[in-house]
């Protein structure tokens, strides 16, 4: 009936209400980055930050038992962000999370980093070892190359370069779609460059060139959010 409904309503109503207002669902404030990197012994570490073609320190902290933890009240400036040690210790991270921890074995802080609570890192670290797998293979070929004791040989090997090459494109263009909204797809749009630029049938050498350079200048941009703030410190 109508005055069942409404008092069926009326009950679940503060619940549904308090279940929003839940403080667990809510993000919390400020930010906190844990990190602990096994075999890291030194007693202080900082939180940097890129700025342009500069590296400057946001946050500083102790390290205890190899684990260093950084926090602070306000929220961080989107961005690619750092951790630095006076030992030499390096490793780069995404901040658009604000609260994620990673873990990491100094032996090779890139393929043994692991990382909790952010999907945006996650993308990063893959491809970050994306990219270091790529330039190890091409390398390889690189090397290859040198040696090549046919023109047959130095064929095969230069198809496999440019499949590879080929290879490390797709994998960059798979995360600009399947995650658009992250900010590591941010991060290759501004690093990606148009391509399968072909100039119409018919034109002169001279205006071939000239369609190219011009297509080229006007598609550079595509897909960089110039309202990101975060673009500046990448």
């Amino acid at each position: 009936t109508l005055l069942s409904l409404l008092v069926l309503v009326t009950l679940l109503a503060p619940r549904a209400m308090f279940a929003a207002q839940t403080p667990a669902e809510a993000e919390p404030p400020g930010y906190k980055i844990s990190i602990s990197v096994a075999g890291m012994n030194d007693e202080v570490a900082y939180l940097g930050y890129h700025l342009a073609d500069k590296k400057y320190v946001e946050d500083t902290a102790a390290v205890v038992n190899g684990t260093v933890v950084f926090e602070g009240a306000n929220t961080l400036i989107p961005g690619i962000y750092f951790l630095y040690t006076p030992s030499n210790i390096f490793m780069e991270m995404v901040v658009s999370d604000q609260h994620f921890s990673i873990t990491a074995s100094l032996d090779d802080l890139l393929m043994t980093k692991k990382v909790t609570n952010s999907a945006d890192n996650d993308l990063f670290s893959g491809f970050q070892q994306s990219m270091a797998s790529f330039q190890q293979r091409s390398a390889a070929l690189q090397e290859d190359l040198t040696t090549a004791a046919t023109a047959e040989d130095s064929t095969k090997l230069h198809l496999q370069l440019k499949a590879l090459s080929q290879e490390n494109v797709d994998f960059q263009q798979n995360i600009i779609e399947e995650h658009p909204e992250s900010f590591t797809a941010q991060i290759l749009q501004i690093m990606a460059r148009p391509t399968d630029i072909k100039a119409p049938e018919g034109l002169s050498e001279a205006e071939a060139r000239n369609y190219s350079l011009y297509k080229y200048r006007s598609q550079f941009w595509d897909g960089v959010d110039f309202t990101n703030e975060g673009i500046l410190r990448t």
